[in-house]
This record gives C-alpha cells, sequence and structure tokens, in this order.
C-alpha cells in the first residue's frame, strides 16, 4: 500500500487570533503517520512553523501552502511508486476557516484561512 499525506497546521496568524495547541496536535498526526500508518517522511509534505514542527517541509502563507500542494502533485506524478499508486491520501488541516455563499440558496463553500489572511 502507498499512502501519501498533506498536513497544515496554523497556530499563527497575521490579523486574526492566535490558536493554541495546534502544533502539537500536528505533531501527534505526523507521528502516528510515520510510526504506525508507516509512512516514510518523504511522502508527507507539511505546512507549519518550522520551530514547533521539525518535519514542516514550509511555512503556512497561502503562497507557501499553494507551492507546496503543487510539490506534493508533481512529485505524485514523477514518483514511479506512485503514479496511480496512492492507495491512502491523509490530509490534515487545523486553524481557522470559513463557509460562505453567494445567495442562501447555495450550498456554503468552505475556505481553509491561511496565516497571511487579510480579509474575504
Amino acid at each position: 500500500m502507498t499512502a501519501r499525506a498533506f498536513i497544515i497546521a496554523i497556530e499563527s496568524y497575521d490579523h486574526l487570533p492566535t490558536l493554541t495547541g495546534l502544533n502539537a496536535d500536528a505533531n501527534q498526526f505526523y507521528d502516528w503517520l510515520v510510526n504506525t500508518k508507516k509512512l516514510r517522511p518523504d511522502s508527507i509534505f507539511g505546512c507549519a512553523d518550522k520551530k514547533a514542527c521539525p518535519w514542516a517541509t514550509t511555512g503556512t502563507t497561502a503562497d507557501e501552502i499553494t507551492i507546496e500542494l503543487a510539490r506534493l502533485w508533481r512529485k505524485v506524478l514523477e514518483w514511479t511508486d506512485a503514479r496511480d499508486a496512492t492507495e491512502e491520501l491523509f490530509f490534515y488541516y487545523s486553524g481557522h476557516g470559513f463557509a460562505n455563499t453567494k445567495s442562501l440558496a447555495e450550498k456554503p463553500v468552505d475556505h481553509l484561512v491561511a496565516s497571511d489572511f487579510k480579509d474575504s
């Protein structure tokens, strides 16, 4: 079985209240992926505070998250063991978010909020 993971943990924001405990929770999730699910560290992509989460591969701004998602996509296409073989993809997000609609008749769309978020 081939598995991949993408982790986003954002405690500190430029313009929103700070959240607590998210990095610790993300560290526990990372440990579970490596120790229980036996994922290779190079198959885990992480956007988090690198001081609090040493496994993080990048930071938590919108650009950093977008670039890291693109990097995951490229890796999946390039890895010979990954192409059409990723049976599980774990996605972990912990941070601020919101949902909005254009009208009351529409289903709300959920949005994750990057650390450099200013307004909707």
